[in-house]
């Protein structure tokens, strides 16, 4: 009777994930690099359920080739939950930075621990390293079997760790939110596998995970709401949730700046070189400024159109003519072949509504480009 609630949840998994999976597959989230990681976490997880109903069912039938099966499916189970947990770890790195999945070299050594587990598993049928079936079908754990919760577990662990560091050091809120529910998801599955061990006839590992993934896609579209499509940083919803908290937030000695950026004759190329190009010059120079203000923690967001926003938090002696300066030599170095007009004003608890400083931010952006214009005239 426990084999067949034990199959019976493994089917109500499978039936959730699948559902994960085509909506997945139907937007354009599954382009991204890190959906693709997540793609690959629900195929995984399927895979499990899967294999662990095959292997339940040739208890049940009690069929005179249920060793070598029982010995397949536990392979293919236990690997497919180790991969499992390593794309979980690739998927949070790939949150925080998207290059990382590209880093072939760094892939691998991430796999290390994976590709020694999926081996002995591998031998397991003529060493029992891992686990072992009798010729009555009956499994048993071998010596090296705390191998298999101990690498999972330590993916799942240091997942949990990255995503919490990393959500500290993101001040995008969407992606802080995703960041933080992504370690307790982790380590929510973690606590799923350490009950899984010591209760081994209960499904929990299987649930418990199931439900973390479900949480993770919820939380990937979130996440998109919040990004701007093309450019890939905050969009102006998520822009003035973060001025708004930022307010909030100021300190007597702090000082706070939006800064307008604006692309000079941006209507002249897109009605020059297509939108194509023009597509392509927002892009290029969102992941310059989000790369500025990494190095400088300022934030970043696209206001509409060709116009992005830096925020920047000022104290003591920091001056935000000097931001502007580094702005500018940094846009130069990166090699991008387009001119900006920058345009800044100082939030005042006193006299500003979050309204006027964005209003007198763009106006100042303004008498920047009219000076620019004038210049020319001469």
């Amino acid at each position: 009777m426990e084999e067949f609630l034990h199959i019976e949840i493994d089917i109500i998994c499978i039936a959730i994930m699948t559902i994960t999976l085509t909506k997945l597959s139907s937007v354009s989230l599954a382009k991204a690099t890190k959906s693709r990681w997540l793609t690959l976490l629900v195929l995984s997880m399927i895979s499990v359920n899967v294999f662990d109903i095959i292997g339940r069912l040739a208890l049940i039938a009690n069929i005179s080739f249920i060793v070598p099966v029982l010995y397949l499916t536990n392979i293919i189970y236990f690997s497919s939950y180790v991969f499992l947990s390593y794309c979980s770890l690739i998927y949070v790195k790939t949150l925080y930075d998207k290059s990382f999945a590209e880093s072939t070299k760094g892939l691998l050594i991430c796999a290390i621990p994976m590709f020694v587990l999926i081996t002995l598993l591998l031998f397991s049928p003529f060493t029992d390293l891992i686990f072992t079936i009798d010729s009555g079908g009956v499994y048993r754990r071998s010596n090296l079997f705390f191998l298999q919760p101990l690498i999972s577990c330590a993916y799942f662990l240091t997942a949990s760790v990255n995503s919490f560091v990393y959500a500290k050091k993101n001040n995008i809120f969407s992606v802080k939110s995703e960041l933080t529910s992504y370690s307790f998801c982790t380590a929510f599955i973690i606590i799923c596998s350490v009950l899984q061990s010591l209760i081994p006839d209960r499904p929990i590992l299987v649930a418990g995970a199931s439900l973390a993934i479900l949480i993770m896609y919820i939380n990937s579209l979130e996440l998109k709401i919040s990004l701007d499509p093309l450019t890939g940083i905050p969009n102006r919803l998520e822009l003035m949730d973060y001025l708004s908290k930022a307010v909030k937030e100021l300190k007597p000695d702090q000082h706070l700046y939006f800064m307008f950026i604006d692309v000079d004759s941006f209507k002249k190329i897109n009605d020059n070189y297509g939108h194509n190009e023009g597509d392509r010059i927002l892009k290029t120079l969102s992941s310059v400024i989000s790369n500025f203000c990494k190095e400088t923690k300022s934030y970043c967001a696209r206001y509409g159109g060709d116009e992005l926003v830096i925020l920047k938090v000022l104290s003591g002696g920091e001056n935000i003519n000097d931001l502007c300066r580094r702005l500018d030599e940094h846009i130069i170095e990166s090699g991008i072949d387009v001119d900006i007009s920058v345009g800044y004003a100082k939030y005042s608890a006193d006299d500003d509504s979050i309204q006027d400083l964005i209003s007198r931010a763009d106006n100042a952006m303004y008498l920047v480009k009219q000076a620019k214009k004038q210049s020319r005239l001469k």
